[in-house]
């Protein structure tokens, strides 16, 4: 099932029986208490609820509740942090209002035949739980608290610290309610008591519903008395005492949010749009950290008893009275469905949000169009190359509006970066213009000066028209001067921690002797530490602003061929080599240097952006830092050299060696690899996106967290837009075996005979992937995800761990797992015909409503398995073991073995024939 819904909403859906087979519904609003009305995000939801809520406790059952009712996590404060006995905590929230007591820790004891109660231990604060109430592990009420007991020889006992005033404890023996603002447990007494039973005749061949005389209010988690005799309506007010550390009242109102679902059928029923009436029903509140949760819930009916007619549900939310037609929303269904990449604003959460907050960066944040248009000069050179083809592709004009025209916010986007390398220049030339020490306090004209000397002098090596000479398109190459590397390094050099330091030690010298009296010793040194934090966190912005213009450097166009450039190139390093192989920082772009022998040669820092390498020995050479984007690498060595941090974006590398190299945090976006043998290398932390592979050798390599995907929109910038370029990439005959592609990210991507034998694939994802006949034999694949119409049909995965793997919906028909480990994979809903599972380890698998026929699964262990609603028709499991397993309402006939298997506790039951 699809969901569509805006991040500010949680949605959570299951289904459930009564009267029938329905879909259950759940919207979740989580606010601060300041801003009821501009919910936070879902994410920033779950943490607080996985912090806060009770263990061994379901935070909500997610089946809708014939009334509303409040629920709090909380914890009971002294008023102003002094310790107190006792403190009377009460709750306030539209008509419902309770209050409890809270005492100190206390005892019973039991003198001349009667219970005497101690005094009450001070306290500042105090968790609002059950362990805390009345009850014990006698007491059915609530087994987890303190205070109950029928031993009348126990002394002393301890009392509960949390009693309501309506029934307070007499003694160890009477039956006093626990009191709590928190959900009681399913298994106690009050809640078990709703569960109804069974009568003859109730209990059909499918899983029945509730007992005709349970009591619904069964799914009601709070006492009796924190519910509501309807629902909740939105905007209630609230008054809060005793819940919070420094305020000791807290009052508000609760989110006036609406929230609306729409279910879409499956193709079957054409499709048809479906609104499900909601209602807030559950309020939860977490006074001490400011924040509430408002749980909408709604419910249809359905055929099904996995909802699986249904396709999608949309989820929105609207302020009272906004009423938005049910067109709004379906025309919002239709543009996701479509995924159209011109529609920028596409993933943008507005239309789903109150009109209020169409606007706000958080309902923004899938929006291209929107962040374009509100981004300031900080935008990455690749993301405005990516809008303006976005631009173009959909037929708009990236230039500059009529005079006298309204500007528009995404050609403000898109301004020049001439202003940007002013800016910086400005910044690097003036690094103390914001100090705000005088300088009559101590000398610190001579200090910046000193400081000044080198970043000026990097400085002068860059012209002010640098990058503006490419214009931010492909056509436009880098100016032959522009090198941004030296002047990262200098700027480190000559703003390190330690020189800086060094410098700045140098004020005690310089202030004259006869001033050292009236020098005050500590503004001093609060000035050195001020103006040491302010430099080191200047040189971290500048150094950031640096890193992403070298990231980006193999996006401009490489430098238009030059004979005579790349002649003089050549000639000058020739002329190096006679006596040092350091070419430490130069700038050699567009050189011409093939066959030769640069093995151990540093070119760390350097600009070697066009430079052609073919058939060159580069064996232990450095290359850290380097820019060598729209290089020529032929049949080159590369073995045993380090590229660690340097830009080689849009290279061609064919028929290169390089085993054991390592190109750590390396830009090889836009890379081809031609026949290379790449065997031992590590490409941590590698950008390899858009790359083309193939015929290669990569065993033994090392790949945690690499991303392979196709990023739409960033062509090369040699080729032009309507050059039909793949928006998949492509790995044909590629061995990645024995390697570590730990939590890997493979996108878009189609493999053509890819061995990926003995990898380390745990929390892989391949998303959108195609691969027949792909081989995993013996790779770790635990907790991998294959996800979105992934094809991996006729593929191997004999002896291979999957266990824990996504496989839902995958395309394994024919595929060989003989031997493989699966324990907990879920393979639902996909198509296994023809498949090998002999041998399998299978304990706890899913195989819901997964195509299962012809397949092998001769002596596989497939305990407590489930093939709810699977087609196991002339499947064979004959010696297999599928104790206590799920064959519910499976496609089972004669066709189907199970000779010699274990079924023992097995639920076998045919489903209908097809």
């Amino acid at each position: 099932m699809k969901v569509i819904k805006p991040m500010m909403l949680g949605l959570l859906w299951k289904t459930y029986r009564r009267n029938g087979h329905r879909l259950s519904v759940t919207g979740t609003v989580c606010f601060p208490f300041a801003t009821p009305d501009r919910p936070l995000t879902e994410q920033a939801m779950w943490p607080i609820l996985a912090a806060e809520c009770p263990e061994e406790t379901v935070w909500d059952a997610g089946i809708p509740k014939d009334r509303g009712e409040l629920l709090l996590s909380a914890h009971g404060y002294a008023y102003g942090g002094i310790p107190v006995e006792t403190r009377r905590i009460s709750v306030q929230v539209g008509s419902l209002r309770k209050e409890i007591a809270l005492y100190g820790d206390r005892l019973w004891h039991k003198k001349n035949g009667e219970w005497i109660k101690s005094r009450p231990e001070p306290f500042c604060s105090m968790p609002i739980v059950y362990t805390r109430s009345f009850g014990g592990k006698d007491y059915p009420k609530n087994p987890t608290g303190k205070g109950f007991s029928l031993d009348p020889e126990e002394s002393p006992v301890s009392l509960p610290n949390i009693e309501s005033p309506l029934f307070p404890t007499i003694s160890p023996e009477t039956d006093t309610p626990p009191a709590g603002l928190g959900p009681l447990d399913l298994a106690w007494a009050e809640r078990q008591s709703r569960t109804g039973q069974y009568q003859p005749g109730e209990i059909g061949t499918e899983p029945p519903e509730l007992p005709a005389n349970a009591d619904w209010t069964l799914y009601n988690q709070a006492q009796s008395d924190q519910w509501l005799s309807g629902f909740w309506t939105g905007g209630e007010s609230y008054l809060l005492e005793g819940l919070h550390p420094e305020f000791d009242r807290q009052s508000g109102r609760l989110p006036g949010i609406r929230v609306r679902a729409f279910a879409t059928l499956d193709a079957s029923r054409n499709r048809t749009f479906v609104e499900i009436p909601m209602h807030p029903e559950t309020v939860w509140l977490f006074p001490h950290l400011e924040i509430g949760v408002v749980i909408h819930r709604g419910s249809m009916a359905i055929e099904t008893d996995d909802a699986s007619e249904v396709a999608s549900l949309l989820l929105s939310a609207e302020d009272p009275g906004e009423n938005r037609p049910e067109s709004h929303y379906l025309a919002y269904r239709n543009r996701r469905d479509q995924r159209s990449p011109e529609d920028l604003s596409l993933y943008g959460d507005g239309p789903l949000l109150p009109l209020r907050l169409e606007d706000d960066p958080q309902a923004n944040i899938g929006n291209v169009q929107y962040h374009m248009a509100h981004q300031s000069d900080e935008i990455g050179q690749r993301t405005r190359r990516i809008l303006s083809k976005k631009l173009e592709k959909a037929g708009k004009s990236t230039q500059p509006p009529p005079a006298g025209a309204a500007s528009s916010p995404i050609g403000e986007a898109q301004s020049s970066m001439e202003e940007k390398l002013r800016e910086l220049r400005k910044e690097l030339e003036n690094p103390f213009s914001e100090t705000p020490f005088q300088p009559g306090q101590f000398k610190t004209e001579e200090l910046k000066k000193q400081m000044d000397e080198k970043i000026r002098d990097a400085l002068s090596r860059i012209p002010d028209n640098a990058l503006s000479k490419a214009n931010l398109t492909r056509e436009g190459p880098l100016s032959p001067k522009a090198s941004m590397a030296p002047l990262k390094k200098d700027l480190e050099n000559a703003l390190s921690s330690t020189a800086l330091k060094e410098r700045l030690m140098s004020i005690d010298g310089s202030v004259p002797e006869t001033d050292r009296t009236t020098v005050p010793l500590r503004p001093a040194n609060g000035a050195f530490e001020a103006i040491s934090g302010q430099v080191e966190d200047k040189l971290s912005a500048l150094s950031d602003k640096i890193d992403t213009l070298v990231r980006s450097v193999h996006f401009f166009a490489p430098p238009p061929e030059d004979r005579p450039n790349a002649g003089r190139g050549r000639q000058k390093v020739l002329e190096q080599m006679k006596s040092s192989r350091n070419f430490r920082k130069w700038s050699l772009r567009g050189a011409d240097l093939s066959g030769l022998d640069l093995s151990k040669c540093d070119f760390s820092e350097s600009d070697l952006i066009g430079c052609d390498f073919s058939e060159s020995d580069l064996t232990g050479s450095l290359f850290q830092g380097a820019w060598a984007s729209h290089g020529r690498f032929l049949q080159t060595n590369l073995s045993g050299s380090k590229w660690d941090g340097a830009n080689a974006g849009h290279s061609e590398m064919k028929g290169v060696r390089a085993i054991g190299a390592s190109f750590q945090k390396t830009v090889l976006s836009g890379t081809t690899f031609e026949d290379c043998l790449l065997d031992n290398s590590r490409f941590d932390g590698a950008d390899l996106s858009n790359i083309s592979i193939s015929r290669t050798r990569a065993k033994g390599c090392s790949f945690p967290g690499a991303r392979f995907m196709r990023i739409e929109g960033a062509l090369s910038p040699s080729s032009s837009q309507s050059d039909g370029q793949s928006e998949r990439t492509l790995f044909r005959d590629v061995d990645f075996s024995g390697s570590n592609l730990e939590k890997s990210l493979f996108m878009k991507c189609d493999f053509l005979a890819v061995d990926f034998s003995g990898c380390q694939l745990p929390g892989a994802t391949f998303l959108e992937c195609c691969g027949p006949s792909t081989t995993f034999k013996r790779a770790i694949l635990t907790k991998g995800v294959f996800a979105q119409s992934v094809q991996f049909q006729g593929s191997s995965f004999g002896s291979a761990d999957l266990s824990g793997a996504n496989l839902r919906g995958v395309d394994l028909s024919g595929s060989d797992f003989r031997g493989a480990i699966l324990l907990g994979t879920d393979g639902s809903g996909g198509n296994w015909q023809h498949t090998n599972l002999s041998g399998v380890r299978a304990i706890g698998a899913r195989f819901q409503k997964t195509d299962l026929r012809w397949v092998d699964g001769r002596w596989g262990d497939f305990r407590q398995a489930v093939f709810l609603k699977a087609d196991l028709r002339f499947a064979n499991f004959s010696g297999s073991s599928l104790y206590k397993g799920c064959v519910t309402e499976a496609q089972i006939d004669d066709s189907t073995l199970f000779d010699q298997a274990l079924l023992g506790k097995t639920t076998i039951t045919p489903g209908e024939s097809k």
